[in-house]
């Protein structure tokens, strides 16, 4: 007689302690055929509280392998590991996810045209006015790239700014 200890998953606390003759016996009686998310630990000793690592998994990969469990001696932990998500719980996450998608459709407020017309009108060029140019900052604006002996004002590589010098403010352009 060998003692199995059953657990639905491998983090919860409940088990269920049996008693059979054989590995292959208990593994028939409860399953028709193996399924590939039941895992089987073995144990020498004939403690309740065994422990799970890789190093002590005896899973069978085919029947020879099954067949050779039978003659194992101790405790089997076997732990059938969730097997995913049923149809029902995938329906009520659809359903979920579209309500969510039309309610943040229907909730977010639309920027009104004028608005961004207005982030986006750039004044007209420096390098287009007839008098009164001036180094103007262009945010995301087209780059003037300036080649010869043209008598255009570049745009401004950086932002004004201003120090003091001795006292005296300077503006840096």
């Amino acid at each position: 007689m060998i003692k199995i200890i059953y657990k639905k998953d491998a983090l919860s606390e409940e088990k269920t302690i049996e008693q059979a003759q054989t590995i292959g016996q208990w593994l028939t009686s409860k399953y028709d055929y193996m399924p590939e998310h039941v895992r089987i630990f073995h144990t020498t000793s004939n403690m309740d509280h065994a422990e799970i690592s890789f190093a002590n998994e005896v899973t069978p990969k085919n029947a020879y392998e099954l067949k050779q469990l039978d003659f194992l001696p101790g405790t089997f932990i076997v732990i059938e590991n969730p097997k995913g998500i049923d149809p029902i719980t995938l329906a009520w996450i659809a359903v979920a996810s579209i309500v969510m998608g039309v309610a943040v459709a229907l909730l977010m407020p639309v920027p009104s045209i004028t608005q961004t017309n207005q982030n986006n009108n750039q004044s007209s060029s420096a390098n287009n006015e007839l008098s009164n140019r001036e180094n103007k900052t262009r945010v995301n604006g087209r780059i003037a790239d300036i080649y010869g002996a043209a008598h255009d004002t570049p745009d401004l590589i950086t932002v004004p700014y201003k120090v003091y010098e001795n006292n005296v403010e300077v503006e840096h352009v």
